[in-house]
């Protein structure tokens, strides 16, 4: 030991000697990403997150709450695995009414209400998809007009859509473009099919995230919580 070393305490350490887990990265890799709550991809077009930086205007991104959101970017790949039906009220964010039977009152009502402007409801097709960045199944929710519109061009994505003998589920580029009517402005999805083939997690673990996928709660009014942007998205003229 040093003398400087001796004069400040410091006790030098040893990479080499110190004890590590038996675990390789990608267990704990997988971990941090485990949640009670599937992540949801959303397209920013405008809104407090843009402004704050957080992301930029056409570019994908995950939520992680109002201050924080895993950048994607403005193109990313992905595999679509499923699909189903989906209402969602916000107009009160403290207790959210989802709803994925489409002959409830519940989503009834909110597909009703979505014409409504402000009125904090949407509806459409939900999807889960798997992506190749950040390697995670998460929610793309089709639920503004924009979106519905451009959805069905994810349905030949599905696995139902590849022939039995198919050696791999064929990906899905999205990106988006802009629309421009009058004075409004806003981002519209783009989906194309994308030639490089996605590694996806094991078998299991992929049918067991489309099973939760496919068999929700038919009609929930808490747990889930939306972002400030996720909530404005909902409301005014561009959508």
């Amino acid at each position: 030991m040093s003398e400087e070393q001796q004069s400040n305490g410091l006790v030098p350490v040893v990479k080499s000697n110190l004890p590590v887990s038996t675990q390789n990265n990608e267990v704990f890799q997988d971990l941090a990403k485990s949640a009670a709550f599937l992540g949801r991809l959303q397209l920013y077009s405008k809104g407090a997150a843009i402004m704050k930086g957080l992301i930029g205007s056409g570019e994908f991104g995950i939520p992680e709450g109002d201050e924080k959101i895993t950048v994607l970017g403005g193109k990313l790949d992905a595999v679509v695995l499923a699909r189903r039906p989906k209402a969602l009220d916000i107009s009160d964010t403290n207790a959210i009414v989802q709803s994925f039977d489409p002959n409830s009152a519940d989503f009834k009502r909110i597909s009703k209400e979505s014409n409504t402007k402000d009125s904090g409801c949407m509806y459409g097709v939900s999807f889960l998809i798997y992506e190749r960045t950040s390697k995670r199944f998460l929610e793309y929710f089709a639920g503004t007009k924009t979106a519905r519109g451009c959805c069905g061009d994810l349905f030949p994505f599905l696995p139902e859509s590849h022939a039995a003998d198919a050696e791999y589920l064929t990906p899905v580029t999205m990106s988006s473009r802009l629309i421009e009517k009058g004075t409004y402005a806003w981002h519209a999805p783009v989906f194309n099919k994308c030639s490089t083939p996605i590694d996806l997690p094991a078998q299991d673990r992929v049918a067991e995230e489309m099973t939760k996928f496919l068999n929700p709660d038919m009609n929930t009014s808490s747990g889930e919580t939306v972002s400030e942007d996720e909530a404005a998205a909902t409301t005014g003229r561009r959508r």
